[in-house]
């Protein structure tokens, strides 16, 4: 795919597969749209970026700090890891989400969590470790057509260790969405009864069955986000070849993540493994640095608004940290929500949607401990908020659907990129 986007009448096109050609496109939408505005008071631009999204919106504040409106980067990725394909600053909280399953399905007993073991998290934790074993050696056979798949003739396949590897991680990313449907797929696939999980699989696979015999078939849209964001992440970043990321390189990375996610590391270690094969390389690569100089320092406006989680499987909050240095003092400004997931969005509270409205309606944000939301839910036990809170503020409930339905979209796009595209079954865990 690569070798396409270097040849012939593409070869320009690709050159602007890059983060920074995107952020020059913003402020050309940015400014346009101002220039037609009836106002006739020209404003920046106004953003909300999740997970990748925080290293575009990061890129375009340094690029052009004094064109930012309103900025919220929520799921703080490193950008320095990011276009240096590190992936080295991404799980250091993974394990915590990992041990919140444990942990919440051990508290909400049998009748809430169907995958319910023992009295503590630990016997949860071994029944979970013993099935994912199994299947290394005896994975779940089943055939498609004798579930009503594909009409024409059989069709064999397998439910694998590795599905179930990446479905887990999967579920990390919206423990309030996934962990539910979680603990009833680990139930059905330990009694190996493919006719109770597999129709599901099937109805979320990434791609297709079937291609036409032309072959002219336009890709759906899981593909062509997930060769998309490859090809954006791949053209950012230098050159990757097998002397530049050389077998002993890899190994060291694996063991490196290992130390910080036995869970995710390995599939966290391939996700900038396609780039091997890529040699398209960005026209503007984004040019970014930890020391301030006065053009970065914006003439009025509000400042960014940085949003972790304490327990977030792939952007931990010492990045939201990291990433405010970037900023000159004032500059930004974190808030920190209490909860498992990946983006705020994962563990709506009214607290933090009420900060995130204030922001974009005021510029303003509260300060000190208002700047850190309680968690309202949790997985399996449902509403956990003080008292008879959620009982008397009618608007608590609305505020927390509001972020998750925001939640829902920001996961669907996830699903088809980065690691998690590698997933047969992405949309398994769905809960529409």
């Amino acid at each position: 795919m690569g070798n396409m986007c270097t040849g012939g009448k593409r070869a320009e096109e690709g050159r602007y597969l890059g983060t920074a050609s995107v952020a020059r496109d913003m402020l050309a939408i940015t400014d346009a749209t101002w220039d037609h505005s009836k106002s006739g008071i020209r404003k920046g631009l106004q953003y909300w970026g999740f997970s990748y999204g925080t290293a575009l919106g990061i890129t375009f504040a340094t690029l052009f700090p004094n064109k930012v409106e309103r900025m919220i980067i929520d799921g703080v990725v490193d950008v320095f890891d990011y276009f240096a394909l590190g992936g080295l600053k991404n799980l250091q909280d993974t394990e915590d989400v990992m041990d919140s399953f444990y942990i919440f399905c051990s508290q909400a007993g049998p009748l809430k969590c169907p995958f319910h073991t023992g009295t503590t998290p630990n016997h949860i934790r071994n029944r979970y470790h013993t099935l994912l074993t199994s299947l290394r050696t005896q994975p779940l056979a089943y055939n498609i057509a004798a579930l009503g798949e594909v009409e024409h003739e059989d069709q064999p396949d397998i439910f694998t260790y590795d599905d179930l590897r990446y479905l887990t991680f999967q579920a990390l990313y919206s423990p309030l969405t996934y962990f539910l449907n979680l603990t009833t797929l680990l139930v059905e696939v330990e009694k190996r009864f493919p006719e109770g999980v597999l129709p599901i699989a099937m109805s979320g696979r990434n791609f297709p069955l079937t291609c036409s015999v032309g072959g002219n078939d336009i890709a759906n849209e899981a593909l062509r986000s997930t060769e998309a964001s490859v090809a954006i992440m791949c053209s950012d970043a230098s050159p990757l070849t097998n002397l530049t990321f050389p077998f002993p390189l890899y190994s060291e990375k694996l063991r490196t993540l290992k130390a910080q996610s036995p869970t995710a590391a390995d599939i966290w270690a391939s996700a900038a493994l396609p780039c091997l094969g890529w040699n398209v390389q960005a026209k503007w690569k984004p040019v970014l640095s930890m020391t301030h100089n006065d053009s970065m320092k914006r003439k009025g406006g509000a400042p960014i608004l940085l949003i972790g989680n304490t327990a977030d499987p792939v952007t931990p909050l010492a990045n939201a940290y990291s990433m405010a240095k970037l900023f000159p003092k004032g500059g930004a400004v974190v808030a920190i929500q209490e909860g498992e997931g990946h983006c705020s969005t994962s563990v709506p509270t009214k607290c933090m949607s009420s900060i995130i409205h204030t922001y974009f309606g005021t510029g303003k944000v509260p300060e000190g401990d208002r700047l850190r939301c309680a968690r309202e839910v949790v997985p399996f036990l449902g509403d956990v908020s003080t008292g008879n809170m959620a009982r008397r503020d009618a608007g608590r409930k609305e505020a927390r659907d509001a972020m998750r339905n925001i939640g829902r979209t920001v996961n669907r796009q996830l699903a088809y990129s980065g690691a998690l595209s590698k997933s047969r079954f992405a949309h398994l865990l769905e809960d529409e």
